[in-house]
C-alpha cells in the first residue's frame, strides 16, 4: 500500500469499528472472558491523558494494517505519527471522540518497546501500565480470533461510551443581559486563569478579546495567531509572538505572549534570539500573564524591564481580560460569548474545562 493508501485504510477502519463497538452487549458468559480487560479499560480510557488511548488505538490498527506487526516489540515499525495523524484522528474527530492531533506521540515518542519499563516512567503509570497490558491481551488472543475481535468491541465499545459522557458534560451558555458586563468579564478572567489547558484557553480568551478590540480601529488590519495551537513555540514556527497585531501598512504591530506560566530569563532570550534579524525586531513584547507571580523570577519591581535591548512589558492577564470585555460594545460581547461557546463545546476540550463551563457559565 502507499502512505495515503494506508492513512485511508486507517481511518476506514476506526470508523466501522467504532459503529460495530457502539452497540457491543454480549452474554454474560462472553463478559465473563472480558473481566480483565474491561477491568484495564477503566485505567485507560476514561481519563485526562489522550496519548494513552491513542497508543493503543494505533497499535490496533498498525496490527491490522501488517498482521506481522507486533507494537510491544517495536512501535514504531507501523510508522505511528503518519496512521494517526492521517487517518485515526480523522475517525475520532468524526465520530467525536475526545483526541488530540498527535496523541501516541506525546506519550511514545521514539519508543521501540511498550513494556513495563516504559510504562513506569509515564504519568500517569496507571494508563501507561493499563497500555501494555490491554497489547498483551491482545497479543495473546491473536491465535482466537473470536476472543481477540471480542477484544476489539470492548475497545471501541468503551470509547464510544466516553466520547458520549464527554458531549453530555457541555451545557450552552446561558445569556444573561441583566449581568453588568464587569460581572460577565470577571467570570470570563477566573475562567482563563482556571482552566488553562496548556495555554489552549488564555491564548483563544486573549486573542479573541484583541480581535474584537481592534476591529474598527482603522490602523490595525489584522490581529493574527490565536487561532494557531499554543504547542508551535515561536521559534520553530517563525511566528512573531504568541498573537501580534498587523497594521494596515503591512507592518507588524503590538506583539503579544499570552502565559499562566513562570517567565524567566531564557523565556526572554528565547524572544530576543527568534526577532534578531526579523522586520519586527524593534518591536515591544507584551507579556500577558499572572502578575506578580509570573515575573518573580526576573526580579523587577516594576512590569516593565529593557532586557537585551529589547523592551518587555507585563499586563495581569485576569485584569486583562475583565477590563477589555468591558470595553466591548453590546453587539461583540455576544459575539465573543459566541465564540467561547463553541469553543469549550468541541469535543477535545478537557473534561474538567466542561465541568467548570456547565457549573459557572450554564
Amino acid at each position: 500500500m502507499t502512505p495515503d493508501q494506508r492513512n485511508i485504510k486507517a481511518k476506514k477502519f476506526v470508523s466501522e469499528w467504532l459503529i460495530k463497538g457502539r452497540d457491543f452487549s454480549p452474554p454474560a458468559e462472553v463478559m465473563a472472558t472480558l473481566s480483565e480487560a474491561q477491568r484495564v479499560l477503566t485505567d485507560l480510557i476514561p481519563i485526562k491523558s489522550k496519548g494513552f488511548r491513542g497508543v493503543v488505538l494505533t497499535a490496533i490498527v498498525g496490527m491490522e494494517l501488517d498482521p506481522t506487526y507486533s507494537p510491544l516489540i517495536d512501535f514504531y515499525d507501523c510508522n505511528p505519527r503518519a496512521i494517526f495523524e492521517q487517518g485515526i484522528f480523522y475517525a475520532l474527530q468524526d465520530a467525536l471522540i475526545p483526541c488530540g492531533k498527535s496523541d501516541p506521540l506525546n506519550v511514545a515518542k521514539n519508543i521501540q518497546k511498550l513494556d513495563y519499563d516504559w510504562a513506569r516512567r509515564r504519568r500517569p503509570e496507571s494508563a501507561a501500565m493499563a497500555v501494555v497490558n490491554y497489547l498483551k491481551l491482545l497479543d495473546k488472543a491473536r491465535d482466537n480470533p473470536t476472543h481477540y475481535t471480542n477484544l476489539l468491541l470492548l475497545y471501541f465499545h468503551e470509547l464510544y461510551l466516553y466520547g458520549q459522557y464527554v458531549k453530555s458534560l457541555y451545557v450552552p451558555m446561558q445569556q444573561n443581559t441583566n449581568t453588568a458586563p464587569l460581572e460577565m468579564g470577571e467570570k470570563f478572567a477566573k475562567f482563563t486563569t482556571d482552566c488553562p489547558e496548556g495555554g489552549s484557553v488564555p491564548q483563544f480568551i486573549v486573542g479573541h478579546l484583541l480581535n474584537l478590540l481592534r476591529e474598527h480601529d482603522l490602523k490595525v488590519a489584522t490581529v493574527e495567531g490565536y487561532e494557531e495551537s499554543v504547542f508551535g513555540t515561536n521559534t520553530t514556527s517563525k511566528k512573531p509572538a504568541d498573537i501580534w497585531e498587523v497594521l494596515t501598512d503591512g507592518t507588524i504591530g503590538t506583539l503579544y505572549e499570552v502565559t499562566v506560566k513562570q517567565i524567566d530569563k531564557k523565556r526572554l532570550d528565547d524572544i530576543v534570539d527568534a526577532t534578531i534579524g526579523q522586520t519586527w525586531e524593534d518591536r515591544p513584547v507584551t507579556f500577558i500573564c499572572n502578575l506578580p507571580r509570573d515575573i518573580t523570577s526576573l526580579g523587577i519591581l516594576k512590569p516593565f524591564i529593557t532586557y537585551r535591548e529589547k523592551h518587555f512589558q507585563f499586563l495581569d492577564i485576569q485584569h486583562f481580560v475583565r477590563i477589555t470585555y468591558s470595553l466591548l460594545n453590546d453587539e461583540q460581547r455576544v459575539r465573543f460569548n459566541a465564540f467561547v461557546d463553541v469553543f469549550v463545546s468541541d469535543v477535545n476540550r478537557d473534561v474538567a474545562t466542561k465541568q467548570y463551563w456547565s457549573t459557572n457559565f450554564s
